[in-house]
């Protein structure tokens, strides 16, 4: 099971070597996660459109997407159990994603 915080907001427009190390330090954003890039955009505009509608606040714990889809791993393309919520970051307050994913595809 990987679990990961992944930033709400838009990051900040950086060089291209600037962007390649925050890459390499933070992991791959959200929608690149998937295989199918179509179905990472829909989840993380489905979670948008959420904090949106709760002006702004991602406190509505009730808001949780349950999914499978193939992901990116170091073992290649595998088909994953997905939970995604919205959260806080525990040191900034800053809008997070909780990403966690189980790998079906031996199951």
């Amino acid at each position: 099971t990987t679990t990961t915080p992944i930033p709400l907001n838009k990051p900040p427009k950086l060089s291209k070597q600037t962007q390649s190390q925050a890459a390499s330090r933070h992991g791959a954003s959200l929608v690149s996660r998937f295989v199918d890039a179509e179905v990472g955009r829909k989840v993380l505009q489905e979670l948008q459109t959420n904090v949106k509608h709760n002006q702004g606040t991602v406190d509505d714990l009730n808001h949780i997407l349950n999914l499978e889809a193939m992901l990116h791993t170091h073992q290649g393309p595998r088909w994953s159990a997905i939970q995604l919520r919205p959260g806080r970051d525990p040191v900034t307050g800053d809008p997070v994603i909780l990403f966690s994913a189980r790998d079906k595809s031996d199951a």
